[in-house]
């Protein structure tokens, strides 16, 4: 994953305030046939905690408050390029805070005793500073998200194979993204990447959800769900012979710009072994 590393770290954008009760309500927005809080709950009292990697953690709000409500049934790793708190001083913390304290809609997605640092703090939670597409970790997940993180990466088809290569048996991989209405053709080649994948013998669903802002734009968000039923390693290679970045929200504080990659004449070939599978899009 190749991202463009924002130095002046004194703003953070939106992404780095999600809890697990968010993650929970935007994948039931798009009506998909999953519950992240009732499937963390399906791990008490079991005899081996549930490890859940969030790639793409930012602050690692939503480990926090879901580990918060089964503590000790589940195990947390975050990874994400950048360590958001070596640039936070206490003052940062407390902007922060009051800042998630100030938005109208705070109280339908925070408990307002959140704690900042706690989330750093967790005893539960191993963070990694790195790179999701190149990561190579000793340890596989039953549990694998990545929410509003693929748009931003330049390989998104090898990122989301190395995590789908991280699952333990039976582990289920949940990713999605905002695509602009005007590059609707990208939500196509999603489609048919699900398809390739389909193929292969894997358990995998796209669901696409269109959203309008009240600035009046229009985007897609696009879930990918996917579940290791048999014991595979995928390969992957990812060309494209363009690749643009696209501004696709307003951002939370000024100056931040949150934008998404956009891809023209794109080719991937995808195998595991016994099946090669090629499209062109």
């Amino acid at each position: 994953m190749k991202f463009k590393i924002i130095s002046d770290r004194s703003l953070y954008p939106l992404r780095n305030f999600r809890t697990v009760q968010e993650y929970g309500s935007t994948i039931k927005s798009a009506n998909i046939p999953f519950d992240l809080v009732e499937h963390l709950q399906r791990y008490n009292n079991r005899n081996e905690p549930l490890e859940w990697l969030d790639a793409g953690c930012g602050l690692r709000v939503a480990l926090h408050t879901g580990i918060n409500l089964h503590r000790g049934y589940i195990r947390g790793t975050g990874i994400d390029c950048c360590d958001d708190y070596k640039y936070m001083s206490s003052d940062d913390a407390d902007r922060i805070e009051q800042n998630i304290r100030n938005q109208p809609h705070v109280p339908l997605r925070y408990n307002h005793q959140l704690n900042i640092r706690a989330c750093e703090l967790d005893p539960d939670i191993c963070f990694i500073q790195g790179d999701i597409g190149s990561m190579s970790l000793n340890k596989r997940f039953n549990l694998i998200t990545s929410i509003f993180v693929l748009q931003y990466s330049q390989d998104p088809f090898s990122d989301w194979v190395n995590l789908f290569n991280h699952l333990a048996p039976n582990g289920l991989l949940l990713t999605n993204l905002i695509i602009p209405e005007t590059n609707s053709d990208i939500v196509k080649m999603y489609s048919r990447f699900i398809a390739m994948i389909q193929t292969l013998g894997i358990s995998a669903d796209i669901y696409v959800s269109p959203s309008r802002k009240e600035d009046g734009t229009s985007r897609y968000r696009v879930y990918m769900l996917a579940r290791l039923t048999n014991q595979i390693n995928l390969k992957l290679s990812f060309t494209s012979k363009e690749v643009e970045a696209k501004e696709i929200c307003t951002p939370l504080e000024e100056p931040f710009s949150i934008f998404s990659v956009s891809y023209k004449n794109v080719e991937v070939s995808l195998n595991n072994s016994d099946k090669l599978i090629k499209i062109s899009i």
